[in-house]
């Protein structure tokens, strides 16, 4: 027997309540799953992409998330954030194939604890820590480091500091202050002068210094004195007994064997792809720390289409560049690579006349040309091939130029590769009226010169412009002339009409004429009335007279001929013969 259930309207409505706070509850849980991370500020994230790119962070061994949207950078490879991921804490890129300097606005990570980037080929120098108040480690050691170590001061929570294995010179920084560093270590560097004091560093377990260029009396150890892990030697210290640090060093007396062995170091020059010339020698053996003057190129290195612009530590430019006649101090063999950048040559190109000259060759750069001059700069080893093409009503007389277009003639293209400063002369001049079609275009002032330049021919097509020919034109050779009339300037449209003022005469063959007006040399052009202005009493007269013009430039007087009219008879009229009476 089927049972119904019947639900009382109560117990429906905390059913609906019910399933209204499990969807809320769903709802918010859904919420919950999705993380929402608040992006570092924009001078943080200004620090990272310089990192990036100053150390050519494409090359990195490990990447990762780099470059990123804001908002991601604390998910980024090597990057460590506060616990609401709002600023940067730690880096750290040890070993990471780091190549290039540090960004000069690394102090702007104000919240910074860990730098850590070892092992690396970093270069140029420190940039400044001030502000930094926040660091506790700076290891940088076993990079390529040059300059001086910045200042320290105000770092108070700074425990662990490493830059050994460098080419750091200038002196150590004041270290007062630093209550709470444990570990200081620049040691294999160039560093010069005495070491400073170490009072108040209570803290301190580790002091490495040595291989060095330090000079003076070592310092009293700090009270109390917990350091145990040192090395002095070798240096240019004074050698004065001091127990505590026989003690901190573990060797008695501790500068024992601290002059340091004579080590001598060459400057190797390479020419980095030149093409001709050869590398400046430097055959000096240089002792640690001793000045090196850079050289210049005194063997006329060149590289095609390049200029040389210096040296550089590393072939690619991202070293330590050196100009010639520098000077810097060498701790280890140096190679220098010659430094090269594109050579800009100059292509002055100069129109006479209307008409554009272009680069049509595909693999060359572009080039358009319409300006009485074009003065362009193009890398070396560019390529040309220029052309020509003449404006409405012009012709192209030819090109000529100098230096790598020296062989440009006549009215065809001209190729050549730019190697040195080259100009191109381009001339157009204006269309003469009559033109005959042939391999090449000839043009005519007038249509008897074209007739008579074709004698040798059967049949001739004279083509001309819409204008007046004062001129007789004779075709007594046997050849059969087609006379197209009415062109415009550039011979493209033939929409109007050319005349012949003058006797056409026919002797032998045929004429075919098109758009052709012949008007004879007595043929009417204009009439002069004379006088033109002038005042008349009341009652009397006055003669006009009509003189009119020829094509051939004769007048005839036509006053007898002409009729004539007044425009306001009230006043006056005008009989024939041209008498004016006034009323």
């Amino acid at each position: 027997m089927n049972q119904k259930t019947f639900l009382y309207p109560e117990v429906i409505h905390k059913l609906r309540l019910l399933y209204l706070l499990l969807a809320i509850l769903v709802i918010f849980s859904t919420l919950g799953t999705t993380i929402v991370q608040a992006a570092i500020p924009a001078s943080e994230r200004a620090v990272l992409l310089a990192l990036y790119n100053n150390t050519n962070g494409a090359s990195w061994n490990n990447n990762t998330a780099w470059n990123g949207a804001a908002g991601t950078e604390c998910n980024w490879y090597g990057i460590t954030c506060d616990a609401g991921a709002s600023t940067v804490t730690g880096i750290n890129l040890h070993g990471n194939n780091l190549a290039g300097p540090l960004p000069t606005n690394l102090n702007n990570l104000t919240n910074l604890q860990n730098f850590t980037v070892y092992t690396n080929y970093i270069s140029g120098p420190i940039p400044s820590l001030a502000g930094l108040t926040n660091l506790q480690t700076f290891q940088a050691y076993q990079n390529a480091l040059s300059g001086t170590i910045p200042s320290l001061t105000g770092m108070t929570n700074l425990q662990t500091f490493i830059v050994s294995n460098n080419q750091l010179s200038g002196s150590i920084p004041s270290l007062a202050g630093l209550t709470n560093l444990q570990t200081f270590q620049v040691n294999i560097n160039s560093i010069s002068g005495p070491i400073p004091s170490l009072t108040g560093l209570t803290n301190l377990q580790s002091f490495f210094v040595n291989n060095n260029h330090l000079t003076g009396n070592v310092p009293s150890l700090p009270s109390p004195n917990v350091l145990y892990n040192s090395s002095l030697c070798p240096n240019y210290l004074n050698k004065t007994a001091n127990s505590a640090w026989d003690a901190a060093t573990g060797v008695t007396p501790w500068y024992t064997n601290c002059t340091p062995a004579i080590t001598t170091y060459n400057v190797t020059y390479h020419g980095n792809g030149n093409t001709g010339g050869a590398v400046p020698i430097d055959g000096n053996a240089y002792a640690s720390g001793a000045s090196i003057n850079v050289l210049g190129n005194a063997g006329n290195l060149v590289n095609s289409g390049y200029s040389f612009t210096g040296w550089n530590t590393v072939a690619n430019g991202t070293g330590t560049s050196y100009s010639v006649g520098a000077t810097f101090p060498i701790v280890s063999n140096v190679e220098l690579y010659a430094q090269w950048t594109t050579t800009t040559l100059s292509l002055n190109i100069n129109i006479n006349g209307n008409g554009t000259i272009t680069n049509t060759n595909s693999s060359g750069p572009t080039l358009s040309c319409n300006a009485s001059n074009c003065s362009n700069r193009f890398n070396s080893g560019c390529l040309f091939t220029l052309t020509a093409t003449p404006s409405a009503s012009y012709s192209f007389n030819g090109l000529s130029g100098t230096g790598s277009a020296s062989s440009c003639s006549g009215t065809g293209s001209c190729s050549f590769t730019l190697n040195t400063d080259t100009t191109v002369n381009a001339a157009f001049t204006t269309l003469l009226p009559v033109m005959i079609h042939g391999v090449t275009d000839t043009y005519f002032q007038t249509l008897t010169q074209a007739y008579n330049s074709t004698a040798s021919v059967n049949s001739i097509t004279i083509e001309a412009q819409s204008a007046v020919f004062k001129e007789n034109l004779t075709l007594d050779s046997n050849i059969n002339v087609s006379l197209l009339g009415g062109y415009d300037g550039s011979f493209s449209t033939q929409s109007g009409m050319t005349t012949l003022n003058g006797v056409l005469t026919i002797g032998h063959a045929s004429l075919v004429a098109d758009n052709l007006i012949i008007a004879g040399a007595s043929t009417l052009v204009s009439i002069a009335v004379t006088p033109t202005n002038s005042t008349l009493t009341q009652n009397s007269t006055r003669q006009f007279t009509a003189i009119g013009t020829c094509f051939d430039n004769s007048t005839q007087n036509l006053t007898s001929l002409v009729a004539w009219s007044s425009s306001n008879t009230p006043i006056a009229i005008i009989a024939a013969g041209g008498i004016q009476q006034n009323h």
